[in-house]
């Protein structure tokens, strides 16, 4: 192992001069353990491992990670080992940087899907999969738009696409379809992906499965502006409603009748038969208006035995 000679480019990489450098082994070099150098010097010499990595250090204390190319070669009857070395400490570093990204998008409970500037799909990782059911090989080449549930307003397709293509990132929400066929909801964040020339190249989507969070929202939504004993809508959706059918009316010139309904003697039911007969004979008359109007009108219960009525135009 001991070094009988060094070009210019391996003195100044080490740090030593020539006579420096050439009064040095591989052993005075390397970092790694005796035994794994000379078993690497011995594979080296038989022509078996022409390329390993290793560390060595150089004259300063650094520690560089090197790869080598070394073998055999003959001069005046004596055989000597020739090494070609290249520092790939930087690239380590980048494929160590790269490995961490990786393992952190493949392994991210968010669906993560990359796709060309034209929308086709290039990656898939493992959450996708389990959230949508589809195999990385079903999709690749796909556009994301055969999983919608329903078709996007193309105002608002219009809309990400404009955002995404000024270089920005968009956030919205897609009504999309699992492969055996169940429809859930998808918050998403879309972002351009740049080259060295600051083109376009790719879109990276970041996607997370809301629909249990949605469903909630819903429910609560739901809870709020609708009556919970007839299901109708209360006095607060009411009065969103009558804003809405006014509003239309006065920009179309037009009319909209609004009924007002309560129960006669309803009092006396509840103290005779008792509230439950009540609540049933309030549900029965919220299910006989309903069934009384068109699906475009509104029936709302906005408190005790009142009903409202609104019927619009259609």
């Amino acid at each position: 192992g001991a070094i009988v000679d060094a070009n210019q480019a391996a003195c100044l990489f080490y740090g030593y001069s020539h006579d420096q450098l050439t009064q040095r082994s591989l052993f005075d070099l390397n970092v790694d353990h005796r035994d794994a150098i000379q078993d690497k010097i011995n594979q080296a010499y038989s022509g078996a491992t022409p390329c390993y990595r290793v560390r060595h250090r150089l004259a300063d204390g650094e520690v560089r990670a090197i790869e080598v190319f070394s073998g055999p070669i003959i001069l005046e009857d004596r055989t000597f080992l020739y090494s070609i070395i290249h520092d790939i400490n930087e690239r380590l570093q980048i494929e160590d940087h790269l490995r961490k990204i990786t393992t952190a998008v493949e392994h991210s409970p968010a669906s993560i899907v990359i796709t060309d500037r034209s929308a086709h799909i290039e990656y898939v990782n493992q959450s996708f999969s389990r959230i949508t059911g589809y195999a990385a090989n079903e999709v690749l080449g796909e556009n994301p738009r055969v999983f919608r549930a329903r078709p996007r307003p193309p105002a608002e397709t219009r809309q990400m696409w404009q955002t995404i293509l000024d270089g920005k990132i968009w956030r919205g929400l897609f009504y999309n379809q699992r492969k055996n066929g169940e429809a859930y909801w998808e918050k998403a964040a879309i972002a351009p992906v740049f080259d060295n020339h600051q083109e376009i190249t790719h879109f990276v989507a970041i996607k997370e499965d809301i629909t249990r969070q949605k469903a909630l929202e819903d429910k609560i939504w739901h809870q709020a502006h609708h009556d919970a004993l007839t299901d109708l809508p209360n006095r607060v959706l009411f009065y969103q409603y009558l804003g809405d059918v006014v509003l239309h009316a006065q920009r179309q010139d037009i009319g909209a009748a609004l009924m007002f309904v309560d129960l006669d003697r309803f009092k006396e039911v509840n103290d005779s038969l008792g509230h439950d007969y009540g609540d049933l004979l309030l549900q029965q008359v919220a299910k006989r208006l309903r069934d009384s109007v068109r699906q475009t009108d509104q029936v709302a219960r906005i408190g005790g035995d009142e009903f409202t009525v609104l019927l619009c135009h259609t």
